[in-house]
């Protein structure tokens, strides 16, 4: 069976890392990587900047390792790929560690929470802890215990980036406002704490303290880390992928490795619609050729979202807020949104940009001017960012 995303419209460095994902998920021969390698005109340091965007350089290294292509690649490029992988894995094990810091500084306070994505999905969905690629650390944590969180973190090292949480529970908009985490930051590395699991959760109606109680956990470096139950994982993934467009490989090779997991009939919900239009970018990217793939084929919506994401999955060159990105972000979770009230709740959480809210608080009957100048701070900070950057360069 022909590669999917062998499609010719596609370059050849990105045809050859689908290539290369599909024959570590079992679903393409390593004859055919290799045939790519050696017939098609790669240029590898775009190849390289591609991997690493799409955060797969673990999963890539690996494959071309199984296949054998050392000297097809040449000398000096094998040996720049085996020194990105191994950095990324040292930065990845720092990664191991600080979650297990942060997890047993957090059960010494009693503190429930569950971890989102990084070293523990990594360790759930692939085995390894510091094999999935993660730049920060992601924490969501029961309401009643959030007030602890910034002591724990503070003696840990961490300081607290944006408007106080507490701040907002004072003002009663922490759970009913626009935001849903807080950022810490040590030494360069991130750390975001959630009382919402994501602003798209208007797509699923269960509570932090229902996905609580539905917990699993992985056990890394003799600690018991929680996180979401195997099906609260997937929505979840499913929720973050939509959120992004689905603009990294990464996150839908994420779904190709827990697809073996049970999940629930949805029904006509949001989040139903983003499945329909992941599961349409699955197949067209990730094929199986042991099973029929079943598509929501008469939808014209899905197959329209699905395009216009596959086209930011290609386009890695322009930066996630680029116009045509957000354009692609906001009508994928727009289409999702189901019913008017989510819809709008939708646009609000969007032009409501979180920098803006978080600088310039207001009173609560003014609220709504976020929505009208948070767009216009956004283009602000575009031009003063381009302006910078400009100024820079010309150094």
């Amino acid at each position: 069976m022909k590669a999917r995303g062998s499609n010719p419209g596609f370059e050849p460095e990105f045809k050859l890392l689908l290539a290369l994902l599909n024959a570590s998920l079992g679903k393409m021969a390593l004859d055919t990587c290799r045939e790519l390698v050696e017939t098609e005109a790669i240029d590898w340091s775009e190849f390289e900047r591609l991997v690493i965007e799409h955060r797969v350089v673990s999963i890539v290294y690996d494959t071309l390792i199984q296949i054998g292509v050392a000297d097809a690649i040449g000398s000096e490029t094998w040996q720049r790929f085996s020194d990105l992988n191994r950095s990324l894995q040292l930065r990845q094990l720092s990664k191991v560690q600080e979650l297990l810091e942060i997890t047993r500084a957090f059960d010494a306070e009693k503190i429930r929470f569950l971890t989102l994505k990084g070293p523990a999905v990594s360790q759930f969905l692939y085995g390894e802890a510091a094999k999935r690629h993660c730049n920060d650390l992601d924490f969501v944590v029961l309401r009643s215990d959030f007030p602890k969180v910034p002591v724990v973190l503070n003696g840990l090292g961490y300081e607290r980036g944006g408007e106080a949480f507490d701040r907002r529970i004072e003002d009663g908009e922490a759970f009913e406002g626009l935001s849903h985490h807080e950022h810490y930051c040590r030494l360069g590395s991130q750390v975001e704490v959630h009382w919402r699991v994501s602003s798209l959760d208007f797509m699923y109606s269960d509570s932090i303290d229902v996905l609580y109680s539905r917990r699993n956990f992985v056990q890394i470096g003799g600690c018991s880390v929680p996180l979401l139950g195997e099906v609260d994982l997937i929505d979840y993934l499913t929720l973050h992928g939509t959120a992004h467009c689905w603009h990294r490989l990464k996150w839908l090779y994420d779904i190709e490795m827990a697809k073996n997991i049970e999940t629930q009939a949805l029904g006509q919900t949001g989040l139903a619609r983003a499945k329909g239009v992941r599961d349409r970018l699955r197949f067209l990217l990730f094929f199986d050729a042991q099973s029929d793939v079943s598509l929501p084929a008469s939808n014209l919506k899905c197959r329209m979202l699905a395009k216009q994401s596959i086209a930011q999955i290609v386009n890695y060159k322009r930066g996630p807020d680029s116009p045509s990105k957000v354009l692609g972000r906001t009508l994928l979770v727009f289409f999702c949104a189901i019913g008017l009230r989510n819809k709008l709740g939708y646009l609000v959480n969007l032009f409501s940009w979180p920098s803006f809210y978080e600088r310039f608080p207001l009173p609560r009957r003014l609220k709504f001017l976020y929505c009208i100048l948070g767009p216009f701070y956004w283009v602000y900070r575009k031009i003063v960012d381009r302006f910078v950057d400009s100024g820079v360069s010309s150094r």
